[in-house]
């Protein structure tokens, strides 16, 4: 457990841009998020300082959107960066990340 949490750690880094000349993009980082992330690894990685001042803004004022799919799953919503939400799609028995989708006019086409 250890190590899938380091692992989603570097994801998060990369995922906001806190690396420098990153590896993945947003969408390769996603993908990889859904092969190995779970529910609890999002909520704990919303303590983790960003250097975007939108996400920022949002961890500030204690933002918590989250809605119900027809399928049973939920859906936890999380800031990119200003302009893009990423919408984790999380299996409601495992709490697995199954799924994501961006919403905003700076997210991947």
């Amino acid at each position: 457990m250890r190590q899938f949490n380091i692992i989603f750690l570097l994801f998060l880094l990369i995922l906001q841009g806190c690396m420098m000349n990153g590896t993945y993009t947003l969408k390769e980082s996603a993908n990889r998020a859904v092969e190995a992330a779970h529910y609890e690894n999002l909520i704990e990685a919303e303590s983790y300082k960003s250097g975007n001042k939108c996400v920022e803004e949002w961890r500030l004022k204690k933002i918590k959107r989250e809605y119900i799919l027809p399928n049973g799953n939920f859906v936890h919503v999380s800031p990119e960066k200003c302009g893009c939400l990423v919408h984790w799609e999380i299996d409601k028995k495992t709490h697995k990340v199954v799924g994501y989708k961006f919403e905003g006019d700076t997210c991947p086409k």
